[in-house]
């Protein structure tokens, strides 16, 4: 039964993917925890009482050590704003705007409206400016990894 529990807010979290939801949480008995980014996560699957993520690598975790799933969203920031990684700027910006942030390379991102979808993403870095002068004046939320922040163009 547990099981099919775990199936079901999976397969609801990937159908709902575009609208808004970031990551994977696994809570274990233990108190610990893994966090898996839905992007990276290629295949799921349930092989004898355990629960297989497929990402970079392969996990397996028997399903009687884990006390909850949860499931991240766009909206969801670090209780601590010390925790953040990045920040965007100017904000409110006009046809740009640019990412400022512990970085070494690339790193992907995405715009989110305010009803989660997805209107832009793509890779950058911190010295190149992302064009937001096709989307209309309003609040949006720009998401690099599981941090995301609000941003405004005027």
């Amino acid at each position: 039964m547990k099981t099919h529990i775990i199936l079901l807010l999976l397969l609801i979290c990937f159908t709902h993917k575009a609208l808004a939801q970031s990551g994977v949480t696994i809570h274990f008995s233990d108190n610990s925890q893994k966090n898996y980014f839905l992007d990276e996560i290629i295949k799921i699957s349930f092989p004898e009482n355990s629960i297989m993520f497929q990402a970079s690598n392969e996990s397996t975790y028997p399903l009687n050590s884990i006390s909850k799933i949860t499931f991240g969203t766009i909206s969801a920031l670090p209780e601590n704003k010390s925790e953040l990684h990045f920040e965007v700027f100017p904000n409110p910006a006009t046809d740009f705007i640019y990412v400022k942030g512990y970085f070494t390379e690339q790193f992907r991102y995405s715009i989110f409206n305010l009803q989660g979808e997805i209107l832009r993403q793509g890779m950058t870095n911190t010295s190149e400016a992302i064009s937001i002068a096709a989307i209309e004046k309003g609040i949006y939320i720009l998401r690099v990894g599981m941090y995301s922040l609000k941003f405004s163009k005027i």
